[in-house]
């Protein structure tokens, strides 16, 4: 089984479409997070490499991660807590991830966030 599952896996990785598609959808999430989030209190830092990013909310005293956590999910996003004291929103979505779901994904992230420093 999963030298079956291995080799369609290879087959992705017949040609740059899948590391193409990939890098566009990291610049999309950079991009979004350094325009909409940041722009929601300069204490916010995000970091991040491909598919794989980090808000860190660590220095946000209206923000805990743990509660945005559960309020992302109460909004149908599933995150994970990262980072020191579990300070940060984990990103980390599908390689695939179409991209009109992962803008819905980011508009919930930067919602839910604006909601908690609203309060």
């Amino acid at each position: 089984m999963a030298f079956v599952g291995a080799t369609t896996a290879l087959d992705f990785w017949t040609d740059n479409k899948l590391s193409n598609t990939v890098n566009e959808k990291s610049k999309l999430i950079e991009d979004f997070l350094k325009r909409k989030v940041l722009a929601l209190n300069s204490k916010i830092e995000i970091r991040g490499r491909g598919l794989i990013w980090a808000v860190d909310t660590s220095k946000v005293p209206d923000a805990n991660a743990g509660e945005l956590v559960k309020a992302c999910f109460n909004n149908h996003l599933i995150l994970e807590t990262c980072g020191r004291n579990d300070a940060a929103l984990k990103l980390l979505p599908a390689l695939t991830i179409e991209d009109d779901l992962l803008i819905d994904g980011l508009q919930i992230i930067e919602q839910t966030i604006g909601d908690s420093l609203a309060r």
